[in-house]
């Protein structure tokens, strides 16, 4: 909690409206997405997290974007994941989450009307 509460107050809003806001596109979406796939930390953090950056000007798409990247996408933890699952599941599981986030990112651009956006 500590953590989350720097980075908010650390990281100023100029920066992130640039890489992740309204105006950052595409890129906000990927962008997003790396960050979600390597950060590590449960969802008790991210959502507040996610709450805080939405009043930010961070659109839902990427929000949603970040967040299932972050849940299903665990860079961090590569050795332990190949070392219980072996490295073709890992690579088949981490595949899927990135994809999975970049549909679902697309679906709720669609659903909340973001996807002028997104394009």
């Amino acid at each position: 909690m500590v953590l989350f509460a720097a980075t908010v107050s650390i990281v100023p809003e100029s920066f992130i409206s640039r890489t992740i806001g309204r105006d950052s596109g595409p890129g906000g979406l990927i962008t997003a997405i790396a960050i979600g796939s390597v950060a590590m930390m449960p969802g008790f953090i991210a959502f507040p997290l996610c709450g805080v950056l939405l009043t930010q000007g961070v659109p839902y798409f990427v929000l949603a974007g970040f967040t299932l990247a972050l849940m299903n996408v665990g860079f961090v933890t590569l050795p332990m994941q190949i070392q219980y699952l072996g490295l073709n599941v890992v690579i088949v599981r981490n595949l899927i989450g990135i994809v999975a986030a970049l549909v679902v990112a697309v679906v709720v651009a669609v659903a909340f009307g973001e996807v002028n956006l997104l394009w």
